[in-house]
């Protein structure tokens, strides 16, 4: 079927015939070079027809605004607006414009065609399994997410907008009374003062006619995310009631716990859901992709790495049922998970054509190596001195995220390391020696100090990091700054794992160093522009590149970066590659450190979800 429903003011149950029958288009006749083959659906305000362009051949859903609709000013101008508003918008989840025409009198717009049905057509008053409502909610999410990046919000969130292909894509449309939220684009036919959207999905804003911008519509998402877990909508209201009972709800009544309907849910996901229904803006997430995230790590955990491919034709659900009940206690109740987002695409821009290997950046990395472990050595004196050199029992202890399903899945993101796990891939995990998780936490946990770190490479004392939402946010400012977490005192030969999520995708090394003193350090780091590099610092002297090579980052996604310090060797992996295996000349133990260092004129900013330390075996 088509991407699209009926235009907005259509009831997308109730097609209705266009009085004037003469004018529609039909099979054999052409519009702007398209021809119509037949069609798709009908509304009271326009039909869509399936057409294909004569020379290219390409299948589109030709969307007409129908005549006595064309009678409206208002109507044309929220129908040019919103091919207008679609065609700023290049994502894999959103519907896309092929043609914005005119012809013979008419308004018509050949959009992208998708062979398959909306979420309304899968959900059915039921829930969905749990691996296919979180693809759904990540593609939605990753939509908006765009969307706002551009001052586009949808306004009209819902299941009928929301589109699935045969193939298992989600594809977000109808982006009729969208509004845009950049300076002088505002339009008449969306102007604040006007209630526009669905009642049941409509946030407290849009009910009270206030400015909205994109956290109205991560509400309308979180009404979505609340049915395709429990099969129906928060609010509900008969038609006698009319719509302003439902408006009445989103304002004022608080939406009945999912666990209430759904008994046995997740309590993670639950506090998920209920966050994004918060009656004021400010309490829920602030961006898609903040929301998406929170839900993509809790994806994972229940449901392996595997769920974001669970709409896609044989699929395979039964692997992705949530694993035993035990495993979702690890999370306590109302805490989100770590962030795992499992899908974000890389930006054509930053596929970019080889240049000169950049040389690492001696002075700042210096102070990664020797300035913070100036300053986080002499804090450990105080914070760790009396801690015994064998394993010791840390605040937080993270759990597996998802049960190893091989030897070393472990080197993979979303899969929780495990004492006893690996041998296939030449790395086996002995015991576990520290481990940091942040889900649940409000601040760093007792074993871990954060430090600033000035462009010269100085210590500037320790640094404030925020923990929260299951992640501890570092972000260094302008080029030449720094800031990192430090552990203590750890073994020689160890095994770090770190989990981490680039928000930013400017020019910053994101890593981690070993055995690190004041005077050496082993530093692995990856920078989202594309690289990954191994370096040592020997006796104070300036770091020197060991190994680099390009390397796909992605931002907005979960990385794990796995290193084995063992001997005289260094072995790295990301994402489960393996980076490469270096001899190195570092020989004493020393702390574990995460870092940021910036090279960029703009902040940057990454995520550390969790940070393990093992003795190897």
């Amino acid at each position: 079927m088509a991407v699209d429903g009926p235009p907005p003011g259509a009831a997308p149950d109730s097609p209705t015939s266009s009085p004037n029958q003469a004018t529609q288009p039909s099979p054999g006749r052409h519009i702007g070079g398209y021809s119509v083959q037949r069609e798709l659906g009908r509304g009271g305000m326009g039909a869509v027809y399936l057409a294909e362009h004569e020379e290219t051949h390409e299948k589109v859903a030709m969307k007409e605004l129908l005549i006595t609709a064309a009678a409206d000013p208002i109507a044309v101008q929220r129908f040019l607006q919103e091919g207008a508003v679609m065609s700023r918008l290049t994502h894999p989840n959103i519907v896309r414009v092929r043609g914005i025409i005119e012809a013979g009198g008419g308004h018509y717009l050949a959009l992208e065609f998708i062979e398959g049905g909306s979420l309304r057509d899968l959900l059915r008053g039921r829930p969905l399994p749990d691996p296919q409502a979180f693809a759904v909610m990540h593609g939605l999410l990753q939509a908006l997410d765009h969307a706002h990046q551009h001052a586009i919000v949808h306004r009209d969130v819902k299941p009928e907008n929301v589109m699935l292909s045969r193939a298992g894509e989600v594809k977000v449309a109808d982006f009729g009374i969208a509004r845009l939220t950049d300076e002088g684009a505002t339009s008449h036919a969306t102007r604040t003062g006007t209630t526009v959207g669905t009642p049941q999905y409509m946030s407290p804003e849009q009910v009270t006619t206030s400015k909205v911008d994109g956290r109205s519509d991560l509400y309308s998402a979180g009404i979505v995310c609340y049915e395709v877990f429990c099969g129906r909508p928060p609010f509900e209201a008969t038609a006698a009631d009319g719509p302003f009972t439902l408006f009445a709800k989103h304002v004022q009544a608080p939406p009945p716990p999912p666990t209430v309907i759904r008994p046995g849910l997740d309590p993670a996901l639950e506090a998920v859901i209920l966050k994004s229904l918060s009656k004021r803006r400010e309490d829920r997430y602030q961006t898609g992709a903040k929301f998406d995230r929170a839900l993509s790590a809790i994806a994972t955990r229940l449901c392996g790495p595997d769920w974001i491919h669970s709409l896609e034709p044989g699929a395979d659900l039964a692997r992705m049922a949530p694993a035993a009940v035990t495993t979702m206690t690890a999370i306590p109740a109302g805490a989100p998970a770590p962030a795992a987002p499992a899908y974000a695409p890389r930006p054509p821009g930053r596929q970019q054509p080889p240049r000169a290997a950049r040389r690492p950046n001696l002075p700042l990395l210096g102070g990664v190596a020797a300035g913070v472990l100036l300053v986080a050595l002499a804090i450990a004196f105080v914070a760790f001195g009396n801690r015994p050199a064998g394993p010791a029992a840390t605040p937080t202890v993270a759990t597996s995220t998802t049960p190893a399903a091989g030897p070393c899945e472990f080197l993979r993101a979303g899969v929780g390391p495990a004492a006893g796990t690996g041998g296939t891939c030449g790395l086996k995990l002995a015991g576990q020696f520290e481990a940091d998780s942040f889900a649940g936490l409000a601040s760093l946990p007792a074993d871990l100090t954060g430090v600033a770190i000035d462009a010269t490479g100085v210590p500037r004392g320790r640094a404030s990091i925020p923990v929260g939402g299951g992640f501890a946010t570092l972000t260094a400012g302008p080029r030449g700054s720094g800031i990192g977490v430090i552990t203590g005192p750890t073994p020689a030969d160890e095994v770090v794992i770190a989990d981490f999520t680039p928000i930013t995708a400017g020019d910053a090394n994101l890593g981690v160093g070993a055995r690190c003193s004041p005077a050496d350090c082993v530093m692995v780091y990856v920078s989202p522009r594309g690289k990954v590099w191994i370096t040592q610092r020997l006796g104070g002297a300036v770091p020197v590149e060991k190994f680099s090579e390009p390397a796909e980052v992605p931002v907005n996604q979960l990385n794990r970066l796995v290193v084995a310090v063992r001997a005289t060797q260094v072995e790295a992996w990301l994402n489960g590659n393996l980076i490469s295996s270096v001899p190195l000349d570092v020989a004493s133990p020393g702390a574990v450190t995460f870092f940021v260092a910036n090279q960029d004129l703009s902040p940057a900013t990454v995520d550390l979800s969790a940070l393990y330390v093992y003795v190897p075996a």
